[in-house]
């Protein structure tokens, strides 16, 4: 087994094993499959190696039911990796597994990584910084630790690093470390960046470089991370040190103050300048020289430069630069010192500013207003006005140059009129929407008023106030008009169907909405009633304006539901096998039978009850009577037997004797003595009254002494046609054996019973249930002939 499992491992092949018997050794068999990652079998005989075999392929195809970790090999810097695999909740627990590896080394997959310093200047003895800036963007990976080697000119001192809030590796941990001519800067942690931008910031103290300027580099050298596939390449930065030598002073010119114009709606001047002079009056030239104005926008906005920044050129010693801006005031609500500076900063001196306070008058609002009342009219059906309640519309607009302040509205109206709506709308002072307006913004409020009715007109006034933060600011009315109502009205009533109906049907009728009170001609007093009689209809109702109004009359009419007495034709009760028919009657569109019918007569041949559903002309639909049928026994059809010359016919009540088709005399008793030859037939009655009529016997010859007659074979079939059960009656003149069939008209044969010989007669049941309707033949067959009868099964 050893030797197995060790070539087995060596290959990478998993050994599945199978104890077939009791008599094998299976520990050696799960150990083999167990130490090569296989599966042990046991069975005790061969019927299970296809289930096993079957098995084992299912386990190969699907991977050995293995988890397997695949990754992507996009950077392959040489570094370890560790990965976990975590199945949670996971067949009743959790189980978790970690996987090291070293990626392969291949620098044909790093890519550069380009940072640069940023340049610096600053005067002599001062803190300069320059920040170190990743332009290389990284998106969602690892910044693992960085090392490089920081060197600088002579005109810098290092002071420290940091990673200030706000860069990408913000409190990130580092180590720095001297070295010859500079410092080791090593990030120990890794962050996941997403970008470019800081990273880190060198701050430096700039020497004392006498009255010159000096600049030197500051640059890196054994840029190196310390994973990931990158090659980080570190631009570098250029810091100038400048003497102080220029002093540099400064005074702001501009106007006294700002005076609102209200036609041309400006302050004036307009625009406005101001002037800030820098003078170098120290013994060097004042270097690079750039100016920012500050100023508030709210207050002031740019005319002439449209940037807040301006440069010059050097400042000698003993010279000056005026720089200049033009502004425009902003319109305010309040009067204000409008504070304006100009910064001039240079490279060699300290920043220098300059600021002017200029008074602004202010500017007052402006509003214009209006009121819309609409008409109010009668309605229609003069039961109230329209629109009512109705709405009135005030409308404020911002015609001044500055934004309002806070804005309300109120609404002064006579008591009579009552405000509706939400607990808002029926407040008179309300704040309005917006509450504040921009210069030529406007704004439009709604109230909704109720009044009551008035049978005389009626004109009232209407006022509307606005107030700004409280003071009022604009006005407007309007007249409204309520013309008069007159003292009553008219109203139709709705119906909810036709009004002409089949009996048991109804209507609803309804009388109008917003009524108070409801009187029916019926004397029920509500909106809404059902008629199901029939007859005219009418209501008196009185809406809250103390109206009364009256309705119109509407006239119901019901139609009576048809009926029909069945007639009869055959008479009732009928025997078996007879047919009867029931006629509904004329007259009416449509008849349904409680036997799934639908004709006027209908034919029947069961006893039980039968009746139909009528529709009439109108679409009214009811019932005809009920006409019970009773069904009476009819005797089985007769079968004639001869001796000699009499002919015999089956127990009944009354006997009926045929010949040739014509009845025979007194021939009403159960034998019939023959003394002619010809075709008889007997009609025997039970007694219900019930008649059933022999088959034809032939007779074509007398007896004749000493001389037998010749041997016939008798089939009678009865009820023909049948249902489900018949009667099948063989009479053999001969004593012989015979076969009795049943035939259909295809030929197929169904052997029905067999008569042994010396038997002359036989009756027998014929159950036929399961045979299909259609014409069938009996056919009784002997050794020497065979004969038919034919019947009909329904």
């Amino acid at each position: 087994p050893a030797e197995i499992i060790s070539l087995a491992n060596r290959n990478r092949i998993r050994v599945f094993t199978i104890g077939l018997g009791s008599s094998i050794n299976a520990t050696e068999l799960e150990m083999i499959a167990l130490l090569t990652g296989g599966r042990y079998y046991q069975t005790p005989n061969a019927g299970q190696l296809a289930a096993i075999y079957q098995e084992i392929t299912t386990i190969i195809f699907q991977g050995f039911q293995e988890c397997v970790i695949t990754y992507q090999r996009d950077c392959a810097d040489g570094g370890m990796r560790t990965v976990e695999l975590q199945l949670a909740n996971f067949c009743g627990g959790t189980d978790v597994k970690w996987k090291t590896y070293r990626a392969p080394l291949d620098s044909t997959t790093f890519s550069t990584m380009n940072m640069e310093f940023t340049d610096a200047a600053g005067l002599s003895s001062s803190e300069l910084k320059t920040q170190l800036l990743l332009k290389t963007p990284v998106l969602n990976k690892n910044f693992y630790p960085l090392t490089f080697d920081l060197h600088y000119g002579s005109c810098l001192q290092f002071k420290n690093v940091t990673a200030p809030p706000g860069s990408m590796v913000e409190n990130i941990s580092m180590i720095v470390t001297p070295i010859s001519g500079g410092m080791r800067i090593s990030t120990t942690d890794r962050k996941v960046l997403n970008g470019s931008g800081l990273l880190l910031e060198c701050t430096f103290t700039a020497m004392n470089t006498g009255k010159d300027t000096i600049c030197c580099d500051v640059w890196a050298e054994n840029v190196s991370v310390e994973q990931g596939c990158y090659i980080p390449v570190i631009e570098a930065a250029e810091v100038c040190v400048y003497p102080h030598d220029a002093n540099i002073a400064c005074t702001i010119d501009g106007p006294d103050s700002l005076v609102w114009d209200t036609p041309t709606g400006v302050y004036l001047p307009n625009p406005f300048t101001i002037t800030a002079r820098f003078a170098n009056i120290g013994i060097g030239p004042a270097v690079n020289p750039r100016f920012t104005l500050q100023y508030d926008p709210s207050d002031v906005q740019l005319v002439t430069p449209t940037s807040t920044s301006q440069t010059a050129a050097d400042i000698p010693a003993g010279n000056h630069v005026d720089i200049s801006w033009q502004l425009q005031a902003l319109p305010t609500n309040v009067a204000d010192t409008l504070q304006l500076c100009i910064t001039g900063e240079i490279n060699n001196h300290d920043p220098v500013q300059c600021c002017l306070a200029i008074p602004i008058e202010a500017v007052q609002t402006q509003f214009e207003c209006a009121l819309s009342v609409p008409d109010i009219t009668v309605k229609q059906d003069s039961t109230g006005y329209e629109p009512m309640p109705f709405t009135i519309q005030a409308t404020l607009k911002n015609s001044g140059a500055i934004e309002s302040g806070l804005l309300t509205a109120e609404i002064f109206a006579p008591a009579e009129f009552a405000l509706t709506g939400s607990v808002i709308e029926r407040m008179a002072l309300r704040d309005l929407v917006p509450s504040t307006l921009l210069p030529n913004e406007e704004a439009t409020i709604e109230w909704h008023l109720q009044h009551p009715a008035a049978f005389d007109p009626k004109t009232s006034q209407i006022r509307v106030a606005f107030y700004e933060d409280g003071a009022p600011v604009c006005g407007s009315s309007d007249e409204v008009t309520l013309p008069g109502l007159p003292q009553s009205f008219r109203f139709p009533v709705e119906n909810s169907s036709a009004l002409t109906f089949c009996e048991g049907e109804s209507v609803t009728l309804r009388a109008g909405t917003d009524y108070a009170t409801y009187q029916w001609s019926t004397g029920e007093q509500t909106r809404t009633i059902i008629a199901t009689t029939p007859g005219m209809y009418y209501c008196i109702a009185q809406n809250t304006h103390g109206q009364t109004g009256y309705s119109d009359t509407v006239y119901v009419t019901v139609l009576p539901l048809p009926h029909s007495t069945v007639t009869l034709s055959g008479s009732n009760p009928l025997c078996d096998g007879d047919t009867l028919v029931l006629d509904a009657g004329s007259g009416f569109v449509s008849y349904f039978w409680n036997t799934g019918e639908r004709t006027q007569t209908i034919e029947v041949l069961q006893e039980g009850d039968y009746h139909a559903e009528i529709t009439d002309l109108n679409g009214c639909t009811g019932y005809t009577d009920t006409v019970q049928v009773t069904v009476l026994p009819a005797p089985l059809k007769p079968v004639i037997t001869r001796t000699d010359d009499d002919l015999h016919a089956p127990s009944a009540t009354v006997y009926r004797w045929y010949r040739n088709g014509q009845r025979v005399p007194a021939a009403i008793t159960q034998d019939l003595h023959i003394t002619q030859p010809g075709s008889y037939q007997v009609e025997i009655i039970n007694s219900y009254g019930c008649s059933a009529l022999s088959d034809p016997f032939p007779v074509t010859v007398l007896d004749i002494a000493d001389q037998p007659l010749p041997s016939s074979i008798r089939i009678a079939v009865y009820p023909d046609p049948a249902r489900d059960v018949a009667t099948l009656k063989v009479d053999l003149a001969d004593s012989e054996a015979a076969g009795i069939w049943l035939v259909d008209v295809l030929g197929r044969r169904l052997h029905l019973s067999d008569i042994p010989r010396g038997t002359s007669s036989l009756e027998l049941p014929l159950n036929l249930t399961d045979v299909p309707t259609g014409m069938y033949h009996v056919v009784v067959q002997t050794a020497e002939r065979a004969v038919t009868r034919k019947f009909m099964r329904k």
